[in-house]
């Protein structure tokens, strides 16, 4: 199969302002995202766009980074079911679009296919877009947040403008990175497990920078507003670029920490987890419905399971590997998903 004349060879693929700012995205989880990113690089790369794409279930899930079949399947089911609406003007006249991402044939074997269509109407949202962020879906893959991925498509809108920055309402804020509306209510939660890691994740994988502003509704007002402005990377504080996590080669083993206070032979017989981690862990217990106050009875689970082997990458590292691993483990024993193959992949992952 020939390629197109937009064919794209260097890892990137256009995606519409249109379908960045969709509302009613909330649903989507950040694999669903990955699945739809590859999708569309797949198809931007072929002559014919309007009939039937076809790709390998095993490219699919190779880039995703799984093994299960099941998974990549329930991604497909969200594309399909979730609703989006779009509002577009054309001749000066206001429109509202409702659809949904795609259609799809899957074939429940490594070495079969996926055949997809997109929805007809969001045809004309997805090939040659007046405006479009250029997103690399290499880069895109290593993002671990649904919001971080989210700022971080809407920011790249910006990125080649003259003025680089996106003025939002907090409203608009919740709805276009998907935060209902009952969670997070108060504001200081909302910026601490919302915006804050939507922005140190962009300012830690982005080719650009990003700097907030809190705008309040007159002095000493609520924040109404938030400003998120593209600047370059050399202007980042250095504070607000994440450390690499990885240890020296020759660190002592009994030397003390100074952020933990503690040697790293202390951390892992005791499996200490950092407060960092602690904060992670509370916005997956919030994300899937639960209280901080059971975050305890997570790590006495964890303590108890993990082995030297496991927390060979650092116990916080570790008892997060654990916890997705437990959630994802409980949503496909709910749904009736989970086989001896899917559970051995989970334990793979966690391992």
């Amino acid at each position: 199969m020939s390629t197109s004349k937009n064919s794209v060879v260097d890892g990137s693929v256009r995606k519409s302002y249109d379908l960045i700012m969709a509302r009613g995205k909330y649903q989507l989880e950040l694999q669903d995202m990955r699945v739809f990113l590859f999708l569309l690089h797949q198809s931007h790369n072929r002559d014919d766009r309007s009939r039937l794409q076809r790709v390998k279930v095993v490219d699919v899930l190779q880039y995703i980074g799984h093994t299960s079949i099941d998974l990549l399947e329930r991604s497909l089911k969200n594309l399909t079911d979730v609703k989006i609406e779009i509002d577009y003007q054309e001749n000066g006249v206001p429109h509202s679009v409702g659809c949904h991402f795609l259609s799809y044939d899957v074939s429940r074997t490594f070495n079969g296919y996926i055949e997809y269509a997109f929805d007809p109407i969001l045809m004309r949202f997805i090939f040659d877009p007046k405006i479009y962020a250029k997103i690399n879906i290499a880069l895109f893959k290593q993002f671990r947040t649904i919001q971080g991925a989210k700022l971080f498509e809407i920011l790249t809108l910006f990125q080649k403008r003259k003025y680089r920055t996106w003025q939002v309402s907090l409203e608009e804020f919740r709805d276009r990175l998907g935060v209902p509306a009952d969670q997070y209510t108060r504001f200081d939660n909302l910026r601490r497990s919302v915006i804050d890691r939507a922005v140190d994740e962009c300012n830690s994988l982005a080719p650009f920078g990003v700097r907030t502003r809190y705008i309040r509704s007159g002095r000493g007002g609520r924040v109404t507003e938030i400003e998120f402005a593209i600047i370059p990377r050399r202007e980042l504080p250095a504070s607000s670029v994440p450390a690499k996590t990885k240890k020296a080669k020759n660190r002592d083993a009994l030397t003390v920490d100074m952020l933990t206070g503690h040697t790293d032979e202390e951390i892992g017989r005791d499996l200490l987890v950092s407060d960092e981690a602690l904060d992670e862990a509370i916005s997956l217990l919030e994300a899937h419905g639960q209280g901080d106050e059971d975050l305890q009875s997570y790590i006495d689970e964890w303590r108890e399971a993990a082995t030297e082997e496991d927390i060979s990458s650092g116990p916080s590292a570790s008892f997060l590997r654990w916890l997705r691993v437990r959630f994802e483990t409980q949503y496909a024993s709910k749904s009736g998903i989970l086989d001896a193959d899917n559970l051995e992949q989970l334990m793979m992952e966690y391992q």
